[in-house]
């Protein structure tokens, strides 16, 4: 499975308690940050990003890996994609979005507002279902 979200959102803390809630009971960890597993495996997103060509391979590499690793059965949460179709995408409403990215200094909300406008696009497009929390998300996923 694979939740899409834009930056900010609360990804990896969720991924970081589960690790902690894993680690307590001895079960296999359920959710993978995408961030993490994408940078390990080498693709480095903000490679040549000026050039437009090598920006969108920068994020097609994400998408390949991350449809890799559902099909090994893995769950990820992140938000790199190109036109992947996730099996649910989080967008919460902006003013709790927005109080998340103040203690984010390193992320741009005009940024962050472009990510969740093609999020919601593309989520039209797809057919995707939208919701306001990961835990809502991994809720209707079944987890």
């Amino acid at each position: 499975m694979v939740i899409l979200g834009p930056p900010g959102i609360g990804k990896t803390t969720f991924v970081r308690k589960n690790e902690d809630a894993i680690w307590k009971s001895g079960n296999k960890l359920d959710w993978i940050d995408q961030d993490d597993l994408c940078n390990e495996l080498g693709v480095d997103w903000h490679h040549n990003s000026n050039n437009q060509v090598d920006f969108k391979l920068n994020y097609q590499r994400a998408d390949y890996i991350t449809e890799q690793s559902k099909q090994m059965g893995y769950r990820l949460i992140g938000s790199l994609f190109w036109e992947y179709k996730a099996d649910a995408i989080v967008i919460p409403p902006w003013d709790i979005h927005s109080k998340y990215l103040e203690n984010r200094k390193d992320l741009n909300h005009n940024v962050v507002k472009e990510v969740r406008k093609i999020l919601e696009d593309q989520a039209k497009k797809m057919k995707i279902p939208v919701f306001k929390s990961i835990e809502e998300a991994v809720k209707f996923l079944g987890d």
